[in-house]
């Protein structure tokens, strides 16, 4: 969690002022000699402070900048660590979740888990993607068919997942399938 970088704010205002030695830091600030050299170094990291000699500080142009624009520092990990990405709510993705929930399935399978019921044609687009996935190794076709309700009826065609590369639903795009888990394309 973020928070304020009250040590090396403190480092960073005091070699502004002047003192640049760890023993002159650790003089005028009322910070343990140990934080004292972990802020600078810190610091250093940023690109705010550079080290002149053993155990001396100063200000470098950035650091002198950020003096001057009066900001707080903030401490701790920096960007999304450990949350886990939001991808869009589009068909195509609910329907890949679906397929990594279940492996082996129908298409009535996924209208049943994926669709919202705002769909225009969502059979349509079901089968259209699973076409796409098939055709580029994702899904196979298994031979046995769930029976249909219909006395004439072939049955329902079952497919398994072969390929689950992660959550991101591969997109069919410019005549070909691109999978944002590998960040590479194949033709299909």
């Amino acid at each position: 969690m973020a928070g304020i970088a009250t040590h090396q704010i403190a480092v960073l205002g005091a070699v502004g002022k002047g003192h640049l030695s760890l023993d002159a830091l650790a003089e005028h600030l009322p910070i343990g000699r140990k934080y004292i050299a972990k802020a600078a170094s810190k610091l250093i990291l940023r690109g705010f402070l550079s080290r002149e000699d053993k155990g001396g500080f100063s200000l470098t142009a950035p650091g002198s900048a950020f003096l001057d624009k009066g900001e707080m520092l903030k401490s701790g990990p920096k960007g999304t660590i450990g949350r886990p990405k939001i991808y869009a709510d589009t068909q195509r993705q609910r329907i890949w979740r679906a397929i990594r929930l279940i492996r082996r399935f129908t298409v009535s399978d996924l209208a049943i888990l994926a669709c919202t019921g705002e769909e225009a044609t969502p059979y349509d687009n079901i089968q259209a993607y699973i076409r796409k996935l098939a055709g580029s190794g994702y899904l196979t076709e298994l031979p046995q068919r769930q029976a249909g309700q219909a006395e004439t009826s072939n049955g329902f065609k079952i497919y398994r997942l072969i390929k689950d590369t992660g959550p991101r639903a591969p997109v069919w795009s410019k005549g070909r399938l691109v999978d944002l888990n590998e960040g590479a394309g194949s033709n299909g």
